[in-house]
């Protein structure tokens, strides 16, 4: 048995998809390890369904009951229960619904309508889709009933994962590109932000202002079911449970204008939807005549005296939000004085790695432009990966001839 399986389902209860993961019992009670910088970066660079899988596997799961926060209620269940009957009816995973839900990228390629739009890149196609559904669908799980007093099955939504992956790399992409380029007083439009002004009262209520925006992943309402009801019926706590851990909502119905949400730590700091193509005309009609630009969510930043300013208003944002350390005597020679909070979810540990470890620096790769974490021995890296490397070198080959 594995110490750890992973599967992929499609939750009933939220209509997107999830992930279900088999883990000890002793496990869902422990508190978080610290991340490898390695895997963090596998999720950094995971493109596609099937990398963020794989990268979700080598990090672990995002919540567990032995953290502060940790609240399991609904997402918790022994074997027998969720492979039995008394659980939710996890369904197929659908290909076409898990692309949806997959398809932004932070460094997509912009396309058109003022660089708000963009096109699939890399790996991020229907192959790797269709892969990802086949290989962990949880209709191929064997019955783990027997083992109730030993393991857990985990229900972690699929969306976690992408917005911590998204979140992770917008941040990080503006840290590597001032790394590389201190003097860029367009930091945020480098890093893939538009600049936006409200066009009508719904978007004037949400932005209050203008913006720097960019899509951070699929928008909820959007997923399989009537688009209204979507709405009236959108639970952070079953849909999207690190979002509502960091999130404050001024209110709850969000159809037919921005959704007026903000960072708990700052309010300048706002997830909208449909910021600049305003909300689709009609939003009865079919979801398919609906602008791919209003089908994201977007994350967007109160315009500061500057982009430099901007940016670093949200890097203390969310640092209040993901690092909270409280100080305690542990009567232990050498760390007499000790935070004493530990991570409350996998975010919070993958931030305080690149937050605080010593040895570790941006490196954004010359050939795909990613940013991930770096060791700082044995010279200047240039490339995230051997791939990368290889495709460079390729690509410019007359050049190193010279």
């Amino acid at each position: 048995m594995s110490a750890e399986a992973l599967f992929l389902a499609e939750d009933p209860r939220s209509n997107m998809h999830c992930l279900v993961r088999l883990i000890p019992v002793e496990r869902l009670r422990g508190p978080f390890s610290p991340p490898k910088a390695d895997d963090v970066n596998q999720l950094l660079m995971a493109h596609d369904p099937e990398a963020l899988l794989q990268a979700a596997i080598a990090l672990g799961p995002m919540h567990l009951s032995g953290a502060h926060d940790g609240d399991l209620e609904g997402r918790c269940f022994k074997p027998s229960e969720l492979q039995g009957g008394d659980g939710p009816k996890l369904r197929t995973p659908d290909t076409e619904q898990l692309l949806k839900e997959c398809y932004f990228d932070p460094y997509s390629t912009p396309e058109n309508s003022g660089g708000i739009a963009y096109r699939q890149t890399g790996r991020l196609a229907r192959a790797a889709a269709t892969r990802a559904a086949t290989a962990y669908s949880f209709d191929n799980a064997r019955d783990y009933s027997f083992a109730d007093s030993q393991y857990r099955f985990l229900v972690e939504p699929l969306h976690d994962w992408v917005f911590a992956r998204n979140l992770l790399s917008i941040v990080l992409r503006i840290g590597g590109l001032l790394r590389a380029k201190p003097e860029d007083k367009n930091i945020l439009e480098s890093a893939g932000f538009t600049y936006a002004k409200p066009k009508t009262r719904s978007q004037l209520l949400g932005m209050e202002g203008a913006c720097y925006v960019i899509p951070i992943g699929f928008n909820p309402f959007y997923r399989k079911g009537n688009i209204i009801k979507n709405d009236a019926g959108f639970d952070a706590n079953v849909i999207w449970p690190l979002y509502g851990s960091l999130v404050e909502s001024r209110k709850k119905g969000l159809a037919g204008g921005a959704a007026d949400d903000h960072l708990a730590t700052c309010p300048d700091v706002k997830f909208l939807t449909a910021v600049v193509a305003g909300q689709a005309k009609g939003t009865f009609a079919p979801r398919e005549s609906h602008d791919l630009i209003n089908t994201w969510w977007y994350l967007a930043l109160r315009e500061g005296e500057n982009q430099i300013d901007t940016a670093n208003m949200l890097l203390r944002a969310l640092d209040r939000a993901l690092f909270e350390p409280e100080l305690c005597y542990t009567g232990e020679p050498g760390r007499e004085i000790a935070p004493a909070r530990r991570p409350g979810n996998l975010l919070e540990a993958m931030w305080l790695l690149a937050r605080d470890h010593p040895n570790r620096y941006l490196l954004t790769c010359e050939n795909c432009g990613r940013t991930v974490l770096s060791g700082n021995q044995g010279g200047e890296r240039r490339f995230c990966s051997g791939s990368c490397r290889a495709a460079w070198n390729k690509e410019h080959r007359g050049e190193l001839g010279r």
